[in-house]
């Protein structure tokens, strides 16, 4: 690409549109969500507000990180992006290391549909979805009443080839975590083929 188009690559235009604004604190905390139980589903509030996050169109989710200190930030394509130009994971994260990035599926009353783990920057692997799921678990939360939109490859198997017990973050146990791991990976259902870039329909249900 650089070879074939070097001046509008390197062009003051690309590089305005290819800057990421990195989230201060300040802003973090207008993003940051909390998930609570309701009957048998879950729901995604913002945290400085209590508003529940709105239903997204289908191929339009929210984009989530879950950072180190367990706490999840969301943005959608509603964002001012006259402001901070075009949002993404790393943008939510300040560049920093996350436990899970990828996309939240949200319906009716900020009910929360599916989870996946598709991110570019992040290359969220099944750890990312071990770490989602135990922390839901920790806090009491329904995990069946959420999709988990993992990829197709990704098998039970993996599990045990992972290294848990070198897990060293507050908050997670690595033989919890490998639970975890084989809970999502064999028991709970994921509608995708491929890949989590899968887009809900708008009458599809938890299963």
């Amino acid at each position: 690409y650089i070879h074939k188009k070097p001046r509008a690559k390197c062009s003051e235009k690309f590089m305005a549109e290819a800057k990421v604004h990195f989230f201060s604190d300040e802003e973090k905390k207008d993003v940051a969500i909390r998930i609570e139980p309701s009957g048998e589903k879950l729901v995604a509030r913002f945290e400085s507000s209590g508003h529940l996050l709105r239903p997204t169109a289908n191929c339009e989710p929210y984009l989530y990180i879950f950072d180190l200190q367990r706490n999840l930030y969301v943005v959608d394509e509603s964002f001012d992006s006259e402001k901070y130009g075009k949002i993404k994971h790393t943008a939510l994260s300040s560049g920093r290391p996350v436990l899970a990035a990828g996309s939240i599926f949200v319906g009716d009353n900020g009910s929360i549909q599916a989870i996946n783990f598709n991110s570019g920057h992040y290359r969220s692997l099944i750890p990312a979805a071990a770490f989602m799921h135990r922390w839901m678990e920790n806090q009491g939360l329904n995990t069946t009443a959420v999709r988990w939109m993992g990829y197709h490859k990704w098998k039970s198997t993996d599990c045990n080839k992972l290294k848990w017990r070198k897990v060293d973050i507050e908050g997670f146990d690595g033989k919890l975590l490998n639970e975890s791991c084989n809970e999502v990976t064999t028991k709970i259902t994921w509608p995708v083929v491929e890949n989590s870039d899968h887009c809900l329909t708008g009458n599809e249900s938890i299963e």
